[in-house]
């Protein structure tokens, strides 16, 4: 019955989906992709519905919600010590552990976020109370005309003739 009302009800949505403004003014290939993942998505949650009710998995349910039931009962109702199996204090145990794992996970995560941000914003502090500015040698760019004849100069293994070397190395500027 379940999922017979969970298959009917995606079904009626898809419908009205269809009718919707945004898939009418879809495009061939954008409409295939729609229809196809809808069906897909109808489908895996008509398969998730029948999984999750049936009978061995209800079974399970319930014995992960009686102890918390009883545990409420007894001590709340009646202010007494809950009368629980073993396995079913175990099971308390666990789904506490558990529990407690998600929400140190959880604070571990956001606290490395934040420790990021922090971390992020002393930086940009830092650098915006000491900008950098870039100091330049005496002469820098100057003689960049003569930029052609200093590569030659760099790739010729002799000075031109007539000149020494120290002579060359004052014309180019090297």
């Amino acid at each position: 019955v379940i999922v017979g009302g969970v298959f009917w009800f995606y079904f009626i949505f898809v419908l009205l989906a269809a009718r919707s403004r945004a898939f009418l003014l879809a495009q061939g290939d954008d409409r295939r992709y729609l229809i196809i993942v809808g069906g897909i998505f109808g489908l895996a949650c008509t398969i998730m519905t029948y999984w999750l009710t049936v009978p061995p998995l209800l079974t399970y349910w319930l014995f992960l919600a009686s102890p918390w039931t009883v545990l409420a009962r007894d001590l709340f109702l009646y202010h007494k010590v809950p009368g629980l199996a073993l396995e079913e204090w175990l099971a308390v145990v666990a789904m506490v552990w558990a529990l407690a794992r998600v929400a140190y996970i959880g604070a571990i995560a956001q606290l490395g976020r934040l420790i990021a941000r922090q971390h992020m914003e002393d930086t940009l502090r830092e650098a915006l109370a000491h900008p950098f500015r870039a100091e330049l040698e005496q002469g820098f760019g100057q003689g960049l005309g003569q930029g052609i004849a200093c590569m030659a100069s760099l790739t010729s293994p002799a000075p031109p003739t007539g000149e020494t070397s120290s002579d060359a190395d004052l014309e180019y500027g090297t």
